[in-house]
């Protein structure tokens, strides 16, 4: 038991022990920004073939869609985005306040089928906070 211990011990400090730093060696500001300067005048010089083969008018590439495809790209966003044109609710009044003429006091019915009482309300409504 003793050697496990001083084994411990010394891995514990061979671990910790202060080891040697690398040296930072300073390049001239000067000589870094030639090096940038040479290299992006070497990337002025490659030609990206991409660019040259593949044409870049976006005409080339929608010239097959048709009305139909527009259309029905119409018809998917007024059905899911329609939302963020709202200027005005879609439903009446008497869909907003069904619930309050529904869920009245003297109609409302606990898991237990009886009839819950007003002062159920009062308790677990909390209204005098609002």
């Amino acid at each position: 038991m003793k050697y496990i211990f001083t084994l411990g011990m010394a891995l514990l400090m061979l671990g910790c022990a202060h080891k040697e730093e690398p040296k930072v060696v300073f390049i001239p500001q000067k000589k870094i920004l030639a090096e940038v300067d040479k290299e992006l005048e070497e990337a002025k010089k490659i030609v990206i073939q991409d660019l040259v083969n593949i044409p870049q008018n976006i005409e080339t590439y929608t010239s097959y869609i048709k009305d139909e495809f527009y259309m029905i790209n119409k018809n998917y966003e007024d059905a899911y985005f329609s939302m963020w044109n709202i200027e005005r609710p879609t439903q009446g009044i008497e869909a907003v306040n069904w619930p309050f003429k529904y869920f009245d006091t003297t109609k409302s019915y606990g898991e237990n089928l009886l009839a819950i009482k007003e002062s159920f309300f009062d308790v677990n409504a909390r209204t005098i906070k609002y």
